[in-house]
């Protein structure tokens, strides 16, 4: 639903900008009311876990993040998170490959070779595994706060070059900014 509450589809058909911007930036530009899903066959057992890297190492890890995501095969699923060890911040990388697991790992060498990772704990492990393994930390009646205070210039390096086609997005289904309680990117720049 858009900010002037009309329902609308988006798929590689039906709205295509639409559906680019809800794919890579977030609830800028409506509440998603209704998934449809084509489902694939995969071996229950695919290759997961995280890369741990300390904080100081962050802001490189994010960009080179950032840098091989744009081309990662599909099999390949990459969350980048800051927390909180008990030693102090870090940043990891989640992987989840569900395809054959060889070229995961041949894929997966740049990777696990970047910067100086602290620990790597990617292994072959069961897809409900890697599905369940945030079920603690996001128990119900746990509170969190995310500040998304980002300046202009933040937002154009996160999103990079799509950054004026997002903002494009933004003024023609969002132009009031109704959708701005997330990683918010402008109806304007200006």
């Amino acid at each position: 639903m858009t900010a002037d509450a009309r329902f609308l589809r988006a798929n590689d058909k039906e709205n295509p900008d639409l559906y680019w911007g809800l794919r890579g930036g977030g609830g800028n530009f409506g509440v998603v009311t209704s998934i449809e899903y084509r489902l694939h066959d995969m071996d229950p057992v695919i290759l997961g876990g995280s890369i741990v890297w300390s904080l100081a190492q962050a802001r490189d890890v994010l960009r080179y993040y950032r840098d091989i995501a744009v081309d990662a095969p599909d099999v390949v699923n990459l969350d980048p998170v800051l927390y909180w060890e008990s030693d102090g911040p870090v940043i990891e990388i989640e992987v989840c490959w569900s395809g054959d697991r060889a070229q995961g790992e041949a894929w997966l060498k740049k990777l696990r070779a970047f910067g100086k990772p602290t620990r790597d704990a990617i292994v072959p492990m069961p897809y409900v595994a890697i599905q369940s393994g945030g079920d603690e930390l996001l128990a119900p009646g746990r509170y969190y706060y995310v500040d998304s205070d980002v300046t202009l210039a933040g937002y154009r390096e996160n999103y990079g070059a799509n950054f004026e086609r997002l903002v494009a997005l933004k003024a023609k289904y969002d132009p009031n900014n109704l959708f701005r309680l997330n990683a918010n990117v402008p109806p304007k720049i200006g």
